[in-house]
């Protein structure tokens, strides 16, 4: 017998076997999938007529079910339940009215992403109160569960919170416990906790709220507390960006049919939950669906009375009272009931507006004016103000009159100068600044032309960029019970702005009013640093006539 006779080599032999166990590895763990897929089956078959009434753990244990049944019914449950499967997980989870409410809510959110209706929902909730655990741990990997083709895009405040969530998301898809309720696997090349993959190509991307995702898509979008702290939360650049990177970035990955989910606590007013929120409102944007869940309740609801806790065993009253206590009223408002503005205001209470019928005798009073500048007449655009202000010979300030609007550059002038002459102002005051700079020639010419010297023009300083510091000046008069408005003031949007500031959406009045105290700090008690009249021909002619030397209304 030749050489080319013989039978394979050692090596070959030993390929041979590694493949074959390699292979009946594989066929064995197709084996315990099919298995336990097969076994999933035949507990629904066998438990279907029983557990069709088994709605929950609690009723669960009511039932006289083997071990192994109530094993079979547990993971019916868990694809049946969102609440269900995170109490597969963490069987002492404390889950009250609130936590099963949001569950229901979320499972219906998510019935409406599978049938492509657009679902859009806002969720506001205390802090601690277990929001992101359901809607950015559990929710996205439940929900893949039943669809692992769908993708997910998880954003929060900061990408290292986002990708928090995405690691906890993506152990639950690795854990056995989750394969023998689902046969989602995820996708062993693409693993990374920023971004993965299941086998059937749906997946989870985590960023944060600015951050990139251009290349994602989404058949949900889930923003869980996009407001760092109250710093962000009361910087107009950091809502603008947030609202800017909604529109451009975040929305243009939903997918057709997509959902939005935001779950927060409320900040202020103009965050991107009441942005969206007004947008609703108004029609000028998605209609969403608003669930405020108020640590105390506010009124009357379907699972509690007024004055009631929201989830007691977590939090109970007494807490939740030294937790006000602690805070303050507006931390207390915004992250607590989901209310940005407390009801007496925040920054200016109800109290310190004091109200008036009609003026006092106009011969005793000196009138100003005070303008915050606005350039452009679209409503993105910040108003412009003119206030109307007169003072009494006690130093008490009466607001007469104000201008609010979107005006055009030659309309401001127009408003500064006839508003001036028709009130018989002594100053006018303006914020110094670029837009004064860029109006100055125009509203010269215009005062030149109408022989408007009647007044002075005042530039203010703003004394920097801290609104409420700038403010503190005219807060303080108003404290003092020296600052009087008209009665049809009262409930006005300015007086709605004056009580919501700083979390109003507009802070354009407050600003004027700002400088209605700084002047007045500026002028000496008592008087107004007004520049002498410039006397005419006409008027030195008596003194003339009488040898005498005409005096600045400084002078006397």
């Amino acid at each position: 017998m030749s050489d080319f006779d013989k039978g394979p080599t050692r090596a070959e032999k030993i390929e041979a076997r590694k493949k074959a166990l390699r292979a009946a590895l594989d066929d064995n763990e197709g084996a315990v999938h099919e298995k336990i897929n097969k076994e999933n089956q035949q507990a629904e078959e066998q438990l279907n007529q029983n557990i069709a009434k088994v709605k929950s753990y609690a009723e669960l244990q009511k039932q006289n079910f083997s071990l192994e049944e109530q094993e079979f019914a547990r993971r019916v449950l868990a694809r049946r339940s969102l609440l269900a499967f995170i109490l597969r997980f963490e069987p002492l989870y404390q889950a009250g009215w609130v936590h099963k409410l949001i569950c229901e809510e979320l499972e219906n959110f998510f019935d409406d992403c599978k049938a492509g209706k657009s679902p859009r929902l806002m969720l506001f909730m205390p802090p601690r109160g277990g929001k992101s655990l359901i809607a950015s741990h559990y929710f996205p990997a439940w929900a893949l569960g039943h669809r692992p083709d769908f993708e997910f895009i998880s954003t929060s405040y900061s990408s290292q919170l986002a990708e928090t969530f995405s690691r906890k998301a993506r152990g639950l898809l690795k854990d056995p416990s989750y394969h023998a309720v689902f046969k989602t696997r995820l996708d062993e090349s693409t693993q990374a906790v920023g971004q993965w993959l299941t086998t059937k190509k749906g997946g989870y991307v985590a960023a944060g709220v600015g951050g990139g995702i251009t290349g994602k898509g989404a058949h949900c979008l889930i923003i869980d507390d996009p407001v760092r702290n109250q710093e962000d939360a009361d910087s107009y650049t950091v809502r603008e960006m947030q609202k800017g990177w909604y529109e451009s970035t975040a929305y243009t990955r939903l997918a057709p049919g997509g959902g939005v989910l935001i779950i927060q606590t409320r900040w202020h007013l103009d965050d991107l939950s009441g942005w969206l929120e007004d947008k609703s409102d108004n029609g000028s944007g998605d209609k969403f669906k608003v669930i405020r869940f108020p640590a105390v309740a506010t009124e009357d609801e379907q699972f509690r009375k007024e004055g009631e806790a929201l989830h007691p065993d977590r939090y109970d009253l007494t807490a939740l009272e030294r937790i006000k206590q602690a805070v303050g009223p507006r931390t207390w408002a915004s992250l607590y009931q989901q209310n940005p503005v407390p009801d007496d205001g925040v920054y200016f209470k109800k109290p310190t507006f004091h109200w008036y019928d009609s003026l006092p005798d106009a011969s005793t009073l000196r009138f100003y004016s005070s303008w915050d500048l606005a350039i452009g007449v679209k409503e993105v655009n910040d108003y412009t103000v003119g206030v109307i202000w007169a003072v009494d010979p006690n130093e008490n300030v009466y607001i007469v009159n104000y201008h609010r609007g979107h005006f055009p550059a030659d309309e401001i002038i127009e408003r500064v100068i006839t508003s001036a002459l028709e009130h018989k102002c002594q100053v006018v005051t303006i914020e110094k600044g670029q837009i004064l700079m860029s109006l100055g020639p125009a509203l010269n010419k215009s005062i030149q032309d109408r022989k408007a010297y009647s007044f002075v023009i005042h530039p203010m300083g703003t004394r920097g960029q801290d609104k409420m510091l700038r403010a503190r000046s005219i807060q303080a008069r108003m404290m003092q019970g020296r600052v009087y408005f008209p009665k049809n003031f009262e409930g006005s949007a300015v007086h709605t702005e004056m009580l919501q500031f700083p979390s109003a959406k507009h802070d354009d009045f407050v600003d004027a009013m700002a400088y209605i105290g700084l002047f007045l700090e500026e002028a000496a008690p008592g008087t107004v640093p007004v520049e002498p009249k410039k006397l005419s021909w006409r008027d030195k002619l008596p003194s003339i006539m009488s040898g005498s030397r005409a005096t600045s209304s400084m002078a006397s």
